[in-house]
């Protein structure tokens, strides 16, 4: 047994000095490196600095904060799926459009010193004003800004906790879940799965619990973040093109459609309350219409206003 040993080891030692250059025993001589080859030390510490630099964790939440930054500027839309439509709720300046409601509102330029929403829909391709927007609690209209629009507004960049769910990063910081339902128009929200698309759009999975417990998608929760910063709606940016005040003026007109004449109309507010129901009366408003002006007067019921 020890001579079969020997005679192998001669027989191996020319192939092992023909090689050149020193290798271990039971080596493989062709992967010894050449000198040309001595670069592959810092090649390979190049290659371990790119891995590290395209960490998954990093990468996620590097395009998280990007996204929400660009969602705070006011500017992006959401896609999203319910049953077998794809709609889009899309969030610019100057309008706000919700898909799954066919309904949004838009700044027009008006004879009044600022420019006023009305709200509108979409129908056969055209957007239909329907009417002056309401404020958030529909106290009141005359709305002359949108900012409320966008919940992302008043988001403050912070670090946001995700941990591995599968092929997403999931989410339970309750700030986060706050802003998305509210501009989703969720409700029980537990955690946001986040994904980035093929595309390089951000993914958001919102999910609920079921009736035992388990975690659940609701309907319409897989959104897809994009156009940032150059979201538009096609129709709406087709109406402002075309949309423009009359330069006519009403001065010296009123006679010939009226003669001199005053209207008056009452303002009401109902109540219902558990007891009865009634009506109060506000107060009201006078047009007067002469040959040379007009004038709208509001009175309350304290007086003049």
């Amino acid at each position: 047994m020890k001579e079969r040993k020997w005679i192998f080891g001669l027989a191996v030692l020319p192939l092992l000095l023909s090689c050149g250059g020193a290798s271990e025993p039971g080596g493989d001589s062709s992967s010894s490196p050449s000198i040309s080859e001595s670069v592959l030390p810092s090649e390979s510490v190049s290659s371990n600095q790119e891995e590290s630099s395209l960490d998954p964790l990093s990468v996620i939440s590097e395009k998280l904060q990007d996204t929400l930054a660009k969602m705070k500027e006011g500017n992006f839309s959401l896609t999203y799926t319910i049953g077998s439509l794809e709609l889009t709720d899309v969030i610019t300046a100057s309008y706000c459009y919700t898909g799954y409601l066919n309904s949004g509102s838009m700044l027009l330029q008006t004879y009044a010193d600022a420019p006023i929403a009305y709200d509108f829909a979409l129908k056969s391709g055209k957007l239909e004003i329907r009417g002056q927007s309401f404020t958030e609690d529909y106290s009141a209209q005359g709305v002359k800004d949108l900012a409320w629009k966008n919940k992302f507004a008043s988001y403050q960049p912070k670090a946001v906790p995700l941990t591995k769910n599968k092929s997403a990063w999931s989410c339970a910081d309750s700030e986060l879940i706050s802003l998305f339902s509210a501009q989703l128009d969720f409700t029980g929200i537990q955690r946001i799965l986040f994904s980035i698309s093929e595309e390089g759009d951000m993914i958001a999975e919102f999910q609920g619990l079921d009736g035992i417990g388990l975690f659940q998608t609701v309907e319409g929760g897989v959104v897809r973040i994009h156009d940032l910063g150059s979201s538009s709606l096609q129709e709406a940016e087709d109406f402002l093109a075309s949309y423009s005040l009359s330069a006519d003026s009403l001065s010296g007109k009123g006679g010939n459609l009226f003669g001199n004449a005053s209207f008056v109309s009452a303002l009401y507010d109902a109540n219902h309350l558990d007891e009865y129901d009634s009506i109060e009366r506000l107060g009201f408003s006078n047009l007067d219409v002469y040959g040379d002006y007009l004038r709208i007067t509001d009175v309350s019921e304290e007086g003049s206003s």
